[in-house]
């Protein structure tokens, strides 16, 4: 009857602890749902089927169990480091199975994981193990006392027995579920599992709780000269003292996971404040280019009211060759003014109309060959605002590299291509050999506008020429994507 109890205990146990693991995992599919379908099912059976079968062994199957526990495996409790290191490596190998390329963070998911299932299991253990040890005691003075038979006692103990292991998986089944559904939150509420130096940071909690780990694995129990020695017997205040450090541990590993979803989640904001100031910034000169353009079109039109006196006034003089020549001169003026208004790109934007034929009037003040080919992809639901972001940051800096050259090398140019729910942009223009590029506050908010449309940005500077390449993708509403 025990070994069955033990074999459903372990079921459940390991069970939910390769299910619990599995669901960290899920952190490396931001998209995965909730709810498991039938295939992540199947997925986290990679995960549970390989360790209940190692903790069968180790239970159940003698030769393995006392290879790695010895014939007093009951006691040395030094002897489940192995085994416990063990399944983490299973769970390691199990992660990597299902996520073969990124094996740094199913690493750090796996110490994660481990260090916080150990420091809820010594501190359960220690919180709960004097119920059944009181009602031994209890039990072993009856006998004494003549109370109770030594068969009572052993149905009564396996009674107590099984209470207390049912409480204590209760009770750590249900607090590592919180803790990884907190871990989950955390890191889906950054948007990212950290990565690099930040993996360095964040595993040196984990690392420090197991080294408690396998220290109180080392001392807990020890079986010397036929006797069974516990830490606790001459140090009753290890009951509170050791479930206090694991609670520290615990704090520890999640307060550093909590620090790291606060940053990201503030730089996050830092960088929606500065691609809405950038934003704010191109509607103002969006605006004092309609402003100008509508006082140039005032003027022209007080203009022309003049130009149409002196028009008559010439045609009324009849052939006169002088007359014939100022009306020219009048017409002439005319069609100058009128093109000095005149938007010669349309992008299909008036936003980027704008835009461009700014630049456009720029480059010419400087001398400087500048072809424009660009259209706006207004069936990938690209902002214009964000588009004028990268135009106007890609623009203004070719420009500012131009004015440090001779006039007859400036040159620049502007390509715009869209295929499918992809756009690709391309700024080219003449620049200083050698001259060092460094990523500054405007190519910064270019590349967070990329990063919005799960695209990204490159540069470089090659023979005298500089290219700036940006990557789009688009097809969805993008108005809500997280920066």
């Amino acid at each position: 009857m025990m070994m069955l109890w033990d074999a459903v205990t372990d079921i459940v146990l390991y069970g939910s602890w390769g299910i619990l693991f599995y669901r960290l995992l899920l952190l490396l599919e931001p998209k995965a749902s909730y709810r498991f379908t039938r295939w992540q099912w199947r997925q986290a059976a990679v995960c549970v089927l390989p360790f209940l079968l190692w903790r069968a062994l180790i239970g159940y199957y003698i030769p393995i169990q006392r290879f790695f526990l010895g014939e007093q495996s009951i006691y040395q409790s030094s002897r489940t480091i192995l085994t416990t290191g063990l399944g983490l490596l299973i769970l390691f190998l199990s992660g990597c199975f299902l996520h073969g390329g990124k094996k740094r963070q199913i690493l750090y998911l796996t110490l994660l994981f481990g260090a916080l299932s150990e420091m809820l299991r010594f501190g359960f253990y220690c919180l709960t193990i004097w119920f059944p040890n009181g009602a031994m005691d209890f039990f072993l003075n009856r006998i004494e006392n003549g109370s109770m038979e030594v068969d009572r006692f052993y149905q009564m103990a396996s009674v107590v027995q099984i209470v207390w292991i049912l409480v204590y998986i209760l009770l750590y089944l249900g607090s590592l579920t919180v803790l990884v559904h907190c871990v989950r939150q955390a890191y889906l509420a950054a948007g990212r599992l950290p990565q690099g130096r930040e993996l360095l940071y964040l595993t040196a909690s984990p690392l420090i709780s197991l080294g408690f780990g396998i220290l109180m694995r080392s001392i807990m129990l020890i079986y010397r000269q036929g006797e069974i020695y516990s830490i606790f017997d001459e140090n009753r205040g290890l009951y509170l003292l050791i479930p206090a450090i694991a609670a520290l541990c615990i704090g520890m590993m999640m307060g550093s996971v909590r620090t790291f979803s606060h940053i990201v989640e503030e730089e996050r904001k830092k960088s929606e404040l500065l691609i809405y100031q950038g934003r704010l910034e191109d509607m103002e000169q969006y605006v004092g280019d309609l402003e100008r353009m509508q006082d140039g079109i005032r003027g022209m039109k007080h203009d022309i009211r003049n130009y149409m006196e002196d028009i008559r006034a010439l045609m009324a003089l009849g052939e006169d060759s002088q007359a014939q020549k100022e009306l020219n001169g009048y017409l002439s003026g005319m069609e100058r003014t009128l093109k000095e208004f005149n938007v010669r790109y349309k992008t299909g934007n008036p936003v980027t109309d704008v835009l461009l034929n700014r630049y456009m009037v720029e480059a010419r003040e400087l001398g400087a060959f500048a072809d424009w080919a660009f259209s706006f992809p207004g069936e990938l639901n690209i902002d214009p605002f964000d588009m004028s972001i990268i135009l106007n940051n890609g623009l203004n800096n070719a420009l500012e590299s131009l004015r440090k050259l001779p006039k007859e090398q400036r040159w620049v140019t502007l390509r715009g291509l869209s295929q499918g729910k992809m756009f690709l942009l391309e700024i080219k223009n003449a620049a200083q050999g050698g001259a060092q590029v460094t990523p500054d506050l405007g190519m910064k908010n270019m590349m967070r506008c990329a990063e919005k449309y799960c695209g990204h940005m490159d540069w470089g500077l090659m023979e005298g020429e500089f290219r700036l390449t940006v990557f789009l993708q688009g097809g969805g509403d993008n108005s809500d994507i997280d920066l």
